[in-house]
């Protein structure tokens, strides 16, 4: 009798077993089915992000932009705090997750609480994928099979990293490092046990915040801070010694990183790509050290602009595959929300003779070539200097941006010709067909004058500029994903090698010399009485654009190309350098080094 009930125990706890299974497996089987892949997965983890949230009766877009470290760069010591305090088992938990964790989240979830518990594959689940408008119970049903899989995908230090740099904090800041430089003046590197644990802290409650205007806020901050390095060190995370450094004070003003202009950027092009009505987050190709750069190097020249009579600005950066890195449309978006990056249209002057070149070129002739510098047809165009040079070389007629002679090669290339070789590089709109794309009679923005110029730099092959890796929407459902399609090259391999020797000659030894930076190519643009200056290059990776005028096409007081556009497109790149570079000693003024 004792022995079968002993077996029909085993049976029942057999089957119990087996059904549990069985409805574990389903459950994963249907979660993981809407789950990113790995790439997706991938993009998630390294991108910033403009978040559509609900505010009240209406939506809000934020802006959310990480200055990227990885999980190696960071203090031991932060490490050690924000593991013994949000998952003690990180380096050993099975697939990414805690089971008594997992308990006390799904209890706290049935008992109508927000307790945590999560592991940082569920943390950091639920912060790249989930909206705040989500159900809890069904955002544990997608977070933990998700967990598993990023977990299984993924190291634990490129989990921990990308934990790392989609921490939320308050004053919009976005990341642990941008947290280290805005609260302690110091990378993430250089944080001890007291400043990590008031990083901590703050992300456990948004009561907390070191940067408060009430001191009552503060020292209730402070105090928390010490209480939980006081039971990290009886519970043997960190050592005593903790609980008697001190901290640094940071300079806790927010960096300002332009984020108005991209914001409605990735509006418009996550509505292009099907965002939904409501809330949604869209992965963008931007970063906080490109941005940054891009708005320090404007901002480095307002007074020279103002000297000038240059009253607007755009500015883009592109990678060589066109995805956005840097994006202003304007110097000041609270005074004027008007995009002139992407919408204002506008002379690009001898930009165009970058297409001239790259039609002769493919018609057979090298820099070597002889063109005439000689007075055209009607009287036009001329050069400033009012003389002519007769017959130079191509090269150097290029790299000295000589208006007639590369006006009178169009014309020689014949009718349309070159306007045929703008549209397979990308430019679209009404284009002049005999002679003057050469001196820019024709209208582009500066976002598509960049792009023809990545089209050149990553080989011949345009690019489409984008901004959105990806949209989802609520419980992480995808909704729009970008897929780089290879088009067909618009250039041989010579003309590329050809048109990147002559963009390098133009800033190494032509008008372009004030854009020298790391073995930079590219080319100037000025528009008659100075109504329009533009600089567009590429060095390494970042291709970079430049353009300076008058919304109500005034002249400016002598801007050409090669002066303050060319110094810009400079600045931004040695301001990016600066912003990688360790920063040792701490920084002394947090926006400078972005």
């Amino acid at each position: 009798m004792f022995t079968r009930l002993v077996v029909s125990c085993l049976k029942w706890l057999a089957l119990a077993a087996a059904s549990l299974a069985a409805l574990v497996w389903g459950w994963f089987s249907v979660a993981g089915r809407s789950a990113p892949d790995r790439d997706q997965m991938a993009a998630m983890m390294r991108s910033g992000e403009v978040v559509r949230d609900r505010v009240g009766d209406g939506f809000e877009l934020k802006c959310l932009l990480p200055l990227t470290v990885s999980a190696a760069d960071v203090s031991p010591k932060l490490r050690a705090v924000l593991l013994g305090a949000e998952d003690r088992g990180f380096a050993t938990e099975p697939f990414g997750l805690s089971l008594r964790g997992l308990a006390g989240a799904v209890s706290s979830v049935l008992h109508g609480r927000a307790r945590g518990g999560s592991t940082v594959a569920q943390q950091l689940v639920k912060n790249l994928m989930f909206e705040p408008g989500d159900r809890p119970l069904v955002r544990k049903f997608y977070e933990i099979p998700w967990a598993v899989k990023l977990s299984r995908r993924f190291t634990r230090d490129e989990v921990l990293g990308a934990y790392l740099n989609h921490l939320p904090f308050q004053h919009g800041i976005f990341g642990v490092e941008a947290a280290s430089r805005f609260y302690f003046g110091k990378p993430a590197s250089d944080l001890g046990y007291r400043e990590a644990a008031l990083i901590e802290v703050m992300l456990a409650s948004p009561r907390n915040d070191l940067a408060s205007r009430d001191p009552a806020v503060v020292a209730r901050t402070r105090e928390r801070a010490r209480t939980l390095l006081a039971a990290l060190v009886r519970q043997g995370v960190v050592p005593a010694a903790a609980l008697h450094e001190r901290e640094r004070r940071g300079t806790l003003e927010p960096p300002d990183l332009g984020c108005g202009y991209l914001r409605d950027y990735v509006a418009a092009e996550a509505k292009r790509m099907g965002a939904p009505d409501g809330a949604w987050r869209a992965y963008v190709t931007v970063d906080a050290a490109r941005q940054g750069a891009a708005v320090a190097a404007l901002d480095g020249a307002r007074d020279r602009m103002s000297a000038a009579e240059a009253g607007q600005a755009a500015f883009v950066g592109l990678d060589r595959a066109g995805a956005v890195q840097a994006f202003m449309g304007g110097t000041d978006y609270a005074a004027d929300q008007f995009d002139r990056a992407e919408r204002a249209r506008r002379s690009p002057g001898s930009l165009g003779k970058v297409i001239v070149l790259a039609e002769a070129c493919e018609q057979g002739l090298g820099l070597d070539a002889t063109v005439d510098d000689a007075p055209q047809p009607g009287g036009r165009p001329k050069d400033d200097d009012g003389r002519y040079l007769g017959p130079i070389r191509l090269g150097d007629a290029f790299r000295l941006s000589r208006n007639a002679a590369m006006f009178g090669l169009e014309r020689a290339l014949g009718r349309g010709a070159v306007a045929a070789r703008a549209r397979l590089l990308g430019l679209a709109g009404p284009l002049p067909e005999d002679g003057g794309i050469a001196v820019g009679e024709f209208s582009a923005s500066p976002l598509a004058m960049t792009a023809m110029l990545a089209g050149i730099a990553n080989g011949g092959y345009p690019v489409e500029p984008h901004a959105v890796r990806g949209i989802v929407g609520h419980y992480g459902r995808i909704v729009a994903w970008h897929r780089d399609v290879l088009p067909k090259p618009a250039l041989s391999a010579r003309c590329v090698a050809l048109l990147d020797s002559a963009l390098r000659s133009v800033v190494a030894g032509g008008t372009g010399r004030h854009a020298d930076f790391g073995e930079a190519r590219g080319k100037t643009g000025t528009t008659n009485a100075f109504r329009d200056a533009w600089f567009v290059g590429y060095a390494g990776s970042m291709v970079a654009g430049v353009w300076l005028g008058n919304d109500d096409d005034r002249g400016m007081a002598h801007v050409e190309g090669g002066g303050l556009p060319a110094e810009l497109f400079r600045s931004y790149l040695l301001r990016y350098a600066r912003a990688l570079a360790p920063t040792r000693p701490p920084v002394a003024k947090v926006a400078a080094g972005w």
